[in-house]
Formats: C-alpha cells, structure tokens, sequence
C-alpha cells in the first residue's frame, strides 16, 4: 500500500478474498508517515509493523485475561497465559 505493488500470497487476490484489507491499512499508517518523513531506512521500515502490531497484542491479552478471571478464575487464567507465552 506504501510502497506500490509488492507480490503477494495467494490468499490476497481478488478472485479468492480470504483477507480484509484492515489490518495492512492499520501498518501503512506508521510506514507512510515514515515515507513522508523520509525516515524510511530499512531497518526502520523492518521494525515499524512489528511495533504497530504490539499494541495490538498487549490489547489482546489484556481483554483476554480480563475473560479468563471472569469464566475461569485467576489461577487458571494465570496458567493458560503461562502455556501461550512457553508453548510457541
């Protein structure tokens, strides 16, 4: 979206549909400020999804353990937290 056409895997063509385009918008946001600013360096543009993409796992697990105390309890959601963070 930044930087114009790219290759893409197959699950982004028209004829398929398997994708919203939501979350790329979402991380062409920092990396068109970056463009416009003329901060694009490489590194910079590797590193600024990952950092666009943190905020929305620190939001997801935030509402996750707020479920789990809710259904589970503490202990239990404290445990399945352990078993995200260790079993990748």
């Amino acid at each position: 979206m930044v930087y114009g056409s790219v290759d893409k895997t197959w699950e982004w063509y028209d004829e398929y549909r398997l994708r919203s385009t939501l979350f790329p918008a979402y991380l062409s946001v920092p990396l068109a400020t970056l463009k416009f600013l003329g901060l694009d360096f490489p590194m910079a543009v590797r590193l600024c999804p990952q950092m666009a993409h943190i905020f929305l796992v620190i939001i997801s697990d935030r509402i996750l353990w707020r479920i789990g105390k809710q259904t589970v309890g503490k202990d239990a959601s404290r445990i399945g937290f352990l078993f995200m963070i260790l079993c990748r």
